[in-house]
């Protein structure tokens, strides 16, 4: 999972499986991955609220590639 910030100056990554050979088994065959390899803009607020509401790791992940928390701008795109 990677964070962009809006001025493109800083980009932090965290690795959600734990594992580095999880997570690249999971950049070669998540159906999600081949689809969309960059993935999904996200707020983090509404992320950390999940988190601190109980929500695992793992369920944070999938909600976040389900589009659960829609980013108001996509931060890929300049602005």
């Amino acid at each position: 999972m990677g964070e962009t910030f809006a001025d493109d100056s800083v980009e932090l990554q965290h690795d959600n499986f734990g594992d580095w050979e999880k997570s690249k088994e999971w950049m070669r065959t998540s159906l999600q991955a081949v689809e969309n390899p960059i993935g999904v803009a996200v707020d983090p607020e509404k992320m950390i609220e999940a988190r601190k509401a109980g929500a695992s790791v793992e369920e944070i992940h999938e909600r976040a590639y389900a589009g659960e928390w829609p980013v108001e701008f996509d931060p890929r795109v300049p602005l």
